[in-house]
């Protein structure tokens, strides 16, 4: 990138505080240098939380943050423009409840004019006539309609209420016209009988369904308690991951034990249960569940190796991998050799890097190859609980996933790492080559891939520089 392109000197002149949004807006238009300026220190705070919606990394904003006027005012000021029609993709998934009421009529003329999802401008506006007629797609309904019942979570259907009967009647058609859809926003939807249940939402959808009472509020969940319960009876070994976020967000007696009952038949999937939640999170039984099987089953091994035994399973596989870092506590990685980190760390790949850091916390091997989204940032949340030391950790990663011919200019212009060596090793996507000897599933590893390529060798050339 030539050091006169617009978009980096954007993003230079709000690394040195610049706060004019017709000034930054280059910077924010492009997701990486967006991502930086959400995360580098010396940034102007709402330059900073633009940045995070700019780049699709809204889970750093902070609840107050969310509700700054300041903040406010500066997005409206953006509606219509290329600028803002990024901005409110984003905007849309943490804005405060009905924040688009008082700005409908541009939001919609930013709909027609082609800058602004309609789904996006629904959210924002929240339910009334004018925002329904904006959507069609039986997907944007149900995205639109879980938006929307953020707003009266003691009150799931209060969203109908606010519509007239035509408008109610066209959105609740199209998601009967695609249940597997509706399953998404069922909690939200009027009850149906509970026997219909199996017959509305094909089996490939009940891990939707569940993942949508796991958000539901505990009112939403009982006025359809019938429905639920029978939807944890058609759950399968592929729903395992569902009804994990079900169990754990409601304690309910009867998910647990279907997991148990399902695990007991298919303990190759236990993965999925202990990616979805920590351990200490998983009820007894589906512990003893998992670890009774460990004989004869290597991704229980990987996870029961992790918890302290030293029976090692057969192969290191990426699918033993994820098992075995979602699970693993900091007194046994510490006391592997290094040739055993190395082997383990080798299958894991760039998707469950973020189960790592949830049980390891940001160690640089783990961070340089992980993908900044909403589970990495949960995952160092577990351990860093300051904001800003939260955005510190993230922001190498930003700088890795730059263009290589930005990154000198960038990191002149941010202030000196508190750890250098972590730094240079997360921004240049360092990763470790597997050891020759080592017995792993090299098709898994090979398709992961090291990192270590010639972006990344191109990279820490130019941070040591």
């Amino acid at each position: 990138m030539h050091a006169s392109s617009p978009t980096l000197t954007a993003t230079l002149r709000a690394l040195r505080g610049e706060s004019d949004l017709r000034v930054i807006a280059p910077a924010l238009r492009k997701y990486q240098f967006a991502r930086v300026l959400a995360l580098a220190p010396g940034v102007h705070p709402i330059v900073s939380a633009l940045g995070a919606l700019g780049s699709w990394l809204p889970d750093i904003l902070t609840p107050d943050e969310c509700a700054s006027p300041a903040l406010s005012a500066a997005i409206a000021s953006l509606i219509g423009t290329d600028t803002g029609e990024r901005v409110l993709l984003t905007w849309a998934k943490v804005a405060p409840a009905g924040w688009g009421a008082s700005h409908a009529a541009d939001v919609i003329d930013a709909v027609r004019c082609n800058r602004c999802d309609p789904w996006a401008a629904a959210a924002l506006i929240g339910p009334c006539d004018a925002s329904a007629a904006l959507l069609r797609a039986s997907r944007a309904i149900a995205y639109v309609i879980r938006h929307w019942e953020q707003a009266t979570p003691d009150d799931p259907t209060a969203w109908m209420n606010a519509l007239t009967p035509a408008e109610r009647g066209r959105l609740l058609k199209a998601l009967r016209g695609a249940p597997s859809v509706a399953a998404s926003c069922l909690p939200w939807l009027p009850a149906t009988r509970a026997a219909d249940v199996p017959k509305r939402v094909a089996l490939a959808d009940v891990s939707g369904a569940l993942n949508a009472y796991a958000a539901a509020s505990p009112v939403a969940r009982a006025r359809h308690a019938d429905i639920l319960a029978a939807l944890i009876q058609c759950a399968e070994r592929d729903d395992l991951a569902a009804l994990t976020r079900l169990a754990v967000a409601t304690d309910m007696d009867v998910a647990w034990t279907a997991i148990a009952d399902l695990l007991r038949e298919a303990p190759n999937s236990a993965d999925q249960v202990v990616a979805a939640a920590p351990w200490n999170d998983v009820r007894a039984d589906v512990q003893e569940a998992i670890l009774s099987a460990a004989p004869h089953n290597d991704v229980c091994a990987a996870i029961a190796f992790a918890r302290g035994d030293r029976t090692v399973p057969s192969t290191i596989t990426q699918k033993t991998a994820r098992a075995f870092f979602a699970a693993v506590t900091r007194k046994v990685w510490d006391a592997l050799s290094e040739w055993e980190k190395q082997a383990w760390r080798c299958q894991l790949v760039t998707w469950d890097m973020s189960l790592a850091v949830r049980s390891l916390g940001p160690d640089p091997a783990f961070m340089a190859g992980a993908e900044p989204d909403a589970a990495l940032v949960a995952a160092v949340r577990r351990h860093i609980r300051d904001d800003r030391t939260l955005r510190h950790t993230l922001l190498p990663i930003a700088v890795r996933d730059l263009p290589p011919d930005a990154v000198p200019a960038i990191i002149a212009a941010l202030p000196a790492p508190p750890d250098p060596v972590a730094f240079i090793q997360i921004a240049g996507g360092a990763r470790e080559i597997p050891p020759r000897t080592a017995r792993l599933d090299r098709g898994a590893s090979d398709a992961a891939g090291d990192g270590g390529g010639d972006d990344g060798a191109a990279r820490r050339r130019a941070i040591a520089c």
